[in-house]
């Protein structure tokens, strides 16, 4: 049987005072940074310049920087690496 998990059981100190990058706004990124955003983090979206999520993610009020430079400007980066040299660029950068 799955475990099912709620707001309360979630430790919010763990990322308090950190920036969190997440790699990419396509259905999973969207979904991570603007939760992550709600709850009051300060997130930072990499996206490839010239992207077409770009206006996008900033509508949605997120804040978004060139994908590379995001891991490192980030205390904490939880997802959205993709696989191949994308990921290993991100991976370097770290």
């Amino acid at each position: 049987m799955a475990t099912i998990y709620y707001e309360k059981d979630a430790d919010r100190s763990a990322l308090a005072g950190q920036r969190v990058a997440v790699l990419g706004f396509g259905s999973q990124g969207h979904a991570h940074a603007l939760n992550l955003k709600d709850s009051g983090h300060d997130v930072r979206v990499g996206l490839r310049e010239g992207s077409t999520s770009w206006p996008v993610a900033v509508t949605a009020g997120a804040r978004a920087c060139p994908s590379l430079p995001a891991p490192s400007t980030a205390s904490r980066w939880p997802a959205q690496l993709g696989t191949g040299a994308w990921r290993e660029r991100a991976l370097a950068v770290v």
